[in-house]
């Protein structure tokens, strides 16, 4: 399989037989080209059979260890290994290797991290964010995790708005913002209070949501920490263009204003709305991106400390990410601050986006 990402940074998996394969098309088959389309490779992904042990290896810190070979990535209760070349990110192809049991999620977290660092180049940045169209105004919310940017967002597609980005969008150094066409990746309380998309999912999944339901409501007796790893199990991705009957955006659409979204400690707390100073936003959302690309970043810095390499283009990179934020915020004169008591108050929060953008 190929990939054309924003025809910038072309990726190709291939190897032994896996269903990561197919996971990947489901979120990023819209990007899929044929061989043919395809002049050079940025970033090479085979799938292998590795496993390790802790015979043959050092573990460092979750997910990261080292052997003879060099530093790599394996899933929390699995010796399955997936290696990057940290040396080739941005100065080539980026060979990587994966087993073939790797832990989808986390592959694919990798993966997304070092598309992120082959965009800076074209002046394109990943953004930890929902992004949407919205009474003809295109708003980026970047958020930090479990703030309610999901929940808000299809409190939005529900009243008519278009699907740009659920928890990653592309910011452009012009004030442009392109779609990552992923599919929605909703937890327990999305489907609780939007539970109509559960038509959306498979007969077992619903099933295990009953399930879910049914141990919350006391029935089976379970303790608190057996419920809340149950409920942890209640997520599923599935597409918002069919969920919602869309179209993918293709294009860069000029941002009309950032909001960012910040959670406040009291479910007592009004929603409010306050004006943000461009810097602070591009800091705060680079922190955020920052912690988002943590599992990379500690593989990076292993690698250097066991291998004795630097990578000067991701040593430079913070400094062309931030420029890139930088540049997207100059360009955007609305830019606010929501503050936001909890998860299911996406209505109250989507009347503040109204105010913030009429």
């Amino acid at each position: 399989m190929y990939l054309n990402i924003l025809d910038e940074i072309t990726l190709r998996f291939h190897g032994k037989q896996t269903d990561i394969i197919d996971y990947m098309k489901r979120d990023y088959g819209l990007f899929q080209v044929e061989k043919n389309e395809v002049e050079n490779v940025d970033i090479n992904v085979q799938f292998v059979e590795e496993t390790s042990n802790e015979n043959e290896s050092v573990h460092i810190r979750e997910p990261i260890a080292y052997d003879s070979e060099g530093v790599f990535f394996h899933p929390s209760g699995s010796w399955s290994v997936m290696r990057v070349d940290f040396d080739a990110i941005g100065n080539g192809t980026c060979n990587v290797t994966c087993d073939v049991n790797f832990n989808r999620y986390l592959m694919g977290k990798i993966i997304e991290n070092i598309i992120h660092f082959y965009l800076l180049d074209s002046g394109k940045a990943l953004c930890h964010s929902s992004a949407f169209r919205y009474n003809n105004k295109v708003v980026v919310c970047p958020a930090w995790r479990n703030v309610g940017k999901t929940n808000l967002l299809l409190s939005l597609l529900e009243d008519g708005a278009e699907y740009i980005a659920d928890d990653l969008s592309v910011i452009q150094e012009d004030g442009s913002v392109y779609s990552i066409p992923k599919r929605l990746n909703l937890l327990h309380y999305n489907f609780k209070e939007y539970p109509h998309l559960l038509e959306e999912t498979s007969q077992e999944f619903q099933g295990l949501w009953d399930f879910v339901e049914r141990a919350r409501s006391g029935e089976f007796g379970l303790s608190d920490d057996e419920i809340q790893v149950l409920t942890s199990q209640a997520r599923m991705r599935i597409s918002p263009f069919d969920a919602f009957n869309q179209e993918p955006t293709r294009e860069a659409m000029p941002i009309d204003a950032f909001c960012l979204l910040r959670k406040v400690n009291s479910d007592a707390c009004p929603i409010t709305r306050s004006p943000l100073d461009g810097k602070e936003l591009v800091h705060r959302m680079y922190a955020t991106m920052e912690f988002e690309m943590s599992y990379f970043l500690l593989g990076y810095r292993a690698h250097k400390a066991q291998m004795g390499g630097i990578n000067q283009y991701i040593e430079n990179a913070k400094a062309r990410h931030l420029e890139i934020y930088q540049g997207a915020t100059d360009s955007t004169e609305n830019i606010q601050t929501i503050y936001v008591p909890s998860q299911d108050k996406s209505n109250e929060v989507k009347r503040e986006i109204e105010a913030a953008i009429r």
